[in-house]
């Protein structure tokens, strides 16, 4: 151990020790994001540098047995916190099986150092041979760019301490200070990339929340009111056609009533999913609220639009133990036609629909005519 390798020992232990500080402030235990494990990582990774600073006449198994342990165990953390954010069963053996293995060959080899450097060296690249292979499995499913950052500053640590010159142990003549700066940069990208990760998965959750209901899996009426006025402007653009459904499903209160708001869910989850078997891929389907559902059914007319609608009645009558009145709008090209505009004509046509006996379909006319069934 050179007299300038010192500060920079101390300032890596110093910098890992804030980082898992501050990670373990924000990270909850029993949530499913790695965070708690990765705090933990960065825990081991801060004393195995202090380990590695202690004076040169410490014992040898503290200054290279324990640090080699410890960052096997880092490593291991890290590999758990990873499973944990991918929703994976954790594998005990799979994880703590190359500690285990750590920790023998420092205590059978601690006195032969070549020895000692390659086993510690062929437990690392295992490790990160299982790091590589679970990150790219879920590689695509990961959201927003800092996984770059916590692959980057994975496979700089385990490649650094795995095979470089600090090896997990520090033998040979001395560590230089340029083995050390690499260190200290990859400690830091290791840390922001696994905080990063976990808040960005948090925030597309939360945004997907946002414009989804919980209850049914489809858009909610923030998403679909988003969807419809893109949906207008494009049909404008493109000089397209363009229509909307607004189903309601008859007699929902009485379900309600007599079955209970249990039941009364499981027909909203019923009759959402039939929407989604039925309609096309451009087709957009959402909960309007309640009862109601709305479906966007982009570049289709008239016609093809009351041929799906119908196909839509019949396949709830036929799958669910209720039916579903029906308003059918299409765009007539109206300088002033807007989302308030074509959603009123719907709710007219749904009206319309109720009044000739439910279980039905009605469609719009232009404002200049009535709204009739169909």
């Amino acid at each position: 151990m050179t007299h300038h390798s010192l500060p920079l020992l101390f300032l890596g232990a110093l910098v890992t020790a804030m980082l898992a500080l501050c990670m373990f402030v924000v990270a909850e235990r029993h949530r499913a994001d790695g965070l708690f494990d990765w705090a933990w990582a960065m825990a081991a990774l801060g004393l195995a540098a202090a380990s590695w600073a202690l004076p040169s006449q410490t014992p040898l198994w503290l200054t290279v047995a324990v640090p080699n342990v410890l960052l096997a165990s880092a490593f291991a953390f890290t590999l758990q916190g990873l499973l944990r954010f991918q929703d994976e069963r954790l594998h005990p053996g799979w994880l703590w099986g190359p500690v285990l293995l750590a920790l023998v060959l420092n205590a059978a080899l601690l006195h032969t150092p070549a020895l000692r450097h390659w086993g510690m060296a062929a437990v690392v690249l295992a490790q990160w041979l299982y790091f590589f292979g679970l990150l790219r499995r879920h590689w695509a499913g990961i959201p927003g760019r800092s996984k770059y950052l916590f692959a980057s500053g994975t496979t700089l640590l385990m490649g650094g301490l795995g095979a470089g010159p600090l090896v997990l142990e520090h033998v040979g003549p001395e560590i230089s200070a340029l083995t050390l700066y690499p260190f200290c940069m990859a400690v830091v990208i290791h840390g922001m990339g696994s905080v990063l990760m976990s808040k960005e998965r948090s925030d597309t959750r939360n945004r997907q929340l946002a414009y989804t209901d919980e209850l049914t899996g489809l858009h909610n009426r923030r998403a679909m009111e988003q969807h419809l006025v893109q949906q207008i402007a494009q049909a404008c653009r493109a000089d397209q056609t363009f229509s909307l459904l607004l189903l309601d499903i008859d007699h929902f209160k009485q379900v309600n009533d007599e079955h209970g708001h249990l039941q009364g869910d499981k027909v909203l989850c019923a009759v959402a999913r039939v929407l989604q078997n039925s309609l096309r891929s451009q087709d957009i389907a959402g909960r309007w609220g309640g009862e109601e559902f709305l479906v966007l059914l982009p570049n289709t007319a008239a016609a093809p639009a009351l041929v799906l609608a119908e196909r839509l009645r019949t396949n709830v009558a036929s799958a669910c133990d209720v039916t579903v009145s029906i308003g059918l709008h299409t765009m007539h090209g109206l300088p002033d036609e807007s989302a308030d505009a074509m959603l009123d004509a719907a709710d007219r046509a749904l009206y319309a629909a109720k009044g000739q006996g439910r279980n039905c379909v009605a469609t719009s006319r232009p404002r200049t005519g009535a709204t009739a069934a169909v």
